[in-house]
C-alpha cells in the first residue's frame, strides 16, 4: 500500500507498475503516477457478489493507464465517493455510518484465487508485451472478464479531453496506427 510520498518517488525509477490495490485512494495515486510521471500502470482486480451463500455475479478487470490511454477515472475505476469513505477517520466513518450517509465502507469483498490467478495471468501477458514486444497488434486498454458467463472481451474507450489526468490538456492523445 502506498503509505508516503517517499513511496510513491520510489516507484517513478520503475519501468512499469503493476497494481492490484482493494482501495481507491492508492488505486488513485497510481493512475496519477502513470500519467505525471509517464509510466505505464496495469491495473487489475476483480470483484464478486454473493448472496445467500452462493456467487450471483464475478468480474475481473486488467486495464493498462498511461500516456495515449484513457485513466482508470475515465474507465470509471475509480469511485469519488468511496475516495472520500476511505480518507474518513474512523470516528467521522462512524458517525456518517450510523446517520446513514456511509454504506457499506467497511465490508469486505471476497476474492477467489482461481479468478485471480486468471486475471493475474494476463496482467503479466500485458506486461511481457510492454516490455519485449510479446505478443501482435496493439495491448488493448481494458480487458473485462465475466465469470459467471466465462467470458473476456477487449474494450476500448474514446479519450476524455476535459479529463484533469489524461485529458488532452495534460498531453492526452489517441496513438495513430
Amino acid at each position: 500500500m502506498l503509505q508516503s510520498d517517499t513511496d510513491l518517488a520510489a516507484l517513478r525509477g520503475c519501468d512499469v507498475v503493476m497494481s492490484c490495490v482493494d482501495r481507491h485512494i492508492p488505486r488513485a495515486l497510481l493512475n496519477r503516477l502513470a500519467y505525471t510521471a509517464a509510466i505505464p500502470v496495469i491495473d487489475m482486480g476483480s470483484a464478486f457478489r454473493i448472496e445467500g451463500g452462493e456467487m450471483t455475479a464475478g468480474a475481473g478487470r486488467v486495464v493498462t493507464v498511461g500516456p495515449g490511454r484513457p485513466c482508470l477515472a475515465c474507465w470509471g475505476h475509480i469511485d469519488p465517493d468511496a475516495l472520500r469513505n476511505e480518507a474518513l477517520g474512523e470516528e467521522e466513518r462512524e458517525n456518517l455510518e450510523r446517520d446513514g450517509y456511509v454504506q457499506g465502507a467497511q465490508v469486505p469483498e471476497p476474492s477467489v484465487m482461481p479468478f485471480n490467478v486468471q486475471v493475474a495471468g494476463v496482467a503479466v501477458a500485458q506486461l511481457l508485451h510492454i516490455v519485449t514486444g510479446f505478443g501482435d497488434g496493439d495491448m488493448p486498454d481494458r480487458l473485462a472478464f465475466d465469470f459467471i458467463r466465462g467470458t473476456v472481451k477487449r474494450n476500448s474507450l474514446a479519450g476524455n479531453p476535459r479529463c484533469g489526468i489524461c485529458g488532452y490538456g495534460n498531453g492526452w492523445q489517441r496513438p495513430t496506427a
